[in-house]
């Protein structure tokens, strides 16, 4: 659990890395330039969940930063949510163009009113992100729920690898990532995880087991990728030990 200075040490770590990122949350306030404390936002249209995000954790930020990370030229992203994601992408030079496929219309809408800062642009579709025809330079994947990945490389086709692979193949693309690709890799069950192996040889191998189904996962290193695996496994606690990383691998493509 969290001791006070803990919290207020990890915020302010928190704040820099998103200010280095030119980051600024589409519906978080500033007072005094620094984002609330314990602010916490939930997005429902109608009586309908969307989303929820807090200034202390900002975990959505985080799990955002491989999509920053890979995003190059044209990007296709599925899934719209609270527009984090897209809040982020647009601030990474490589990218020239942004499309968000989005299947709740009143979602869409809800951004459009309420002039979210970040809706004027992007390109955003109405449609379901499965049945889109079209191609990119890099295809992000974020229409899933979180238990959709679950033991997806077990003999089972799952409807997430089923879905997955269909999108993949209607939207011809260079690179891809989706969410839920690190969880995959922390707790999905594999047959390294039966030898003496370190657990982060498993995890790699686990993610070189995705890449043969998915070929335009990157080309990552052991090293490379398990450092994306130690922002997402720490994304709530104290960031002293992996800011390095960030700073490192993160602020070279911004604005």
């Amino acid at each position: 659990m969290y001791q006070e200075n803990d919290l207020t040490n990890s915020f302010d770590i928190r704040f820099d890395i998103m200010s280095k990122m030119n980051f600024t949350h589409p519906f978080f306030k500033t007072v005094n330039d620094k984002i609330i404390l314990s602010n916490i936002i939930s997005l429902y249209i109608g009586k309908k969940w969307i989303m929820s995000d807090d200034s202390t954790t900002m975990r959505v930020f985080f799990e955002a930063l491989p999509f920053f990370n890979f995003a190059s030229g044209h990007c296709i992203c599925s899934g719209l949510g609270l527009g984090i994601r897209e809040t982020l992408l647009l601030k990474n030079k490589n990218v020239s163009k942004l499309t968000v496929l989005e299947n709740n219309l009143d979602l869409i809408e809800y951004h459009k009113v309420n002039k979210t800062p970040f809706v004027e642009h992007v390109e955003i579709i109405h449609c379901d992100a499965s049945q889109y025809l079209g191609s990119c330079d890099t295809l992000f994947l974020d229409h899933y729920n979180d238990g959709n990945f679950k033991g997806v490389l077990s003999n089972i086709i799952t409807p997430f690898l089923k879905n997955t692979k269909q999108t993949c193949y209607n939207i011809k693309h260079n690179n891809l990532w989706f969410r839920g690709l690190e969880e995959i890799c922390m707790n999905s069950i594999h047959i390294g995880a039966l030898e003496n192996k370190n657990i982060s040889d498993i995890r790699y191998e686990i993610y070189l087991s995705l890449k043969e189904k998915y070929s335009t996962l990157p080309d990552l290193t052991n090293k490379s990728f398990n450092e994306l695996l130690m922002i997402y496994e720490n994304k709530d606690e104290n960031l002293k030990h992996i800011k390095s990383i960030i700073d490192n691998s993160f602020t070279k493509n911004v604005k």
